[in-house]
C-alpha cells in the first residue's frame, strides 16, 4: 500500500493484519518501518460513529520520529477525512440507488488496469445498464483543502459502476 503525505510525498507500507471483527475492530502489525502495532476500534454513538486509533510504537524514540518526521499526526487526520468524504459519497450513491424497501445485493468487485473493460463486458453479458450515475471516478470526488492533489491517472480509476 502507497500512504501520501501531507506534502504530496509517496511512502510505501506494508501492513498484516491480525484481528478483524466486522464493524467493531482492526488490529494490525506495520511491519516496514516504523513498526508498530495499531488497534482501530469503532464505538456507535447514537447515529455517529466514534474512532478510537491506537498506534503503540516499539520505542518513544520512534514515536516522535514519525510524529515530528512523518507528521503523522496530520496524516491520521487527513485519512479520517477522507474516510468521512468516502462514507458520505457512498450513502450519496446509495439513496440514488434505493427505489424499493426490498432487500438487495452489493457487489464489489476490483480489477487492476482494465475495470472499465470490465464493467462494459459484464454489462453486457447481463444485458443491463449501470445504475445511478454510471462509471463513476476518482476524480469525481470534490477535492479536500489541504490534501495533495490526485494525479490525472488517479483522478481516472474507477469508484464505482
Amino acid at each position: 500500500m502507497v500512504k501520501h503525505g501531507p506534502d504530496g510525498t509517496e511512502y510505501r507500507n506494508k501492513s498484516v493484519f491480525k484481528e478483524v471483527v466486522m464493524h467493531k475492530k482492526l488490529v494490525y502489525d506495520h511491519i516496514s518501518a516504523p513498526k508498530f502495532l495499531a488497534t482501530v476500534e469503532f464505538v456507535t454513538r447514537g447515529d455517529k460513529t466514534h474512532i478510537d486509533w491506537h498506534m503503540l510504537f516499539e520505542t518513544k524514540e520512534q514515536f516522535l520520529q514519525v510524529v515530528k518526521t512523518f507528521k503523522a499526526g496530520e496524516g491520521l487526520k487527513q485519512n479520517i477525512e477522507k474516510l468521512n468524504k468516502y462514507l458520505q459519497a457512498q450513502l450519496n450513491i446509495r439513496s440514488q440507488l434505493k427505489t424499493t424497501n426490498m432487500a438487495g445485493t452489493n457487489t464489489y468487485l476490483n480489477f487492476r488496469g482494465n475495470t472499465e473493460e470490465a464493467f462494459n463486458f459484464y454489462r453486457s453479458v447481463f444485458r443491463t445498464e449501470f445504475h445511478g450515475n454510471g462509471i463513476q471516478r476518482f476524480g469525481e470526488i470534490p477535492a479536500v483543502e489541504g490534501h495533495p492533489p490526485l494525479s490525472e491517472a488517479g483522478k481516472r480509476l474507477i469508484l464505482n459502476g
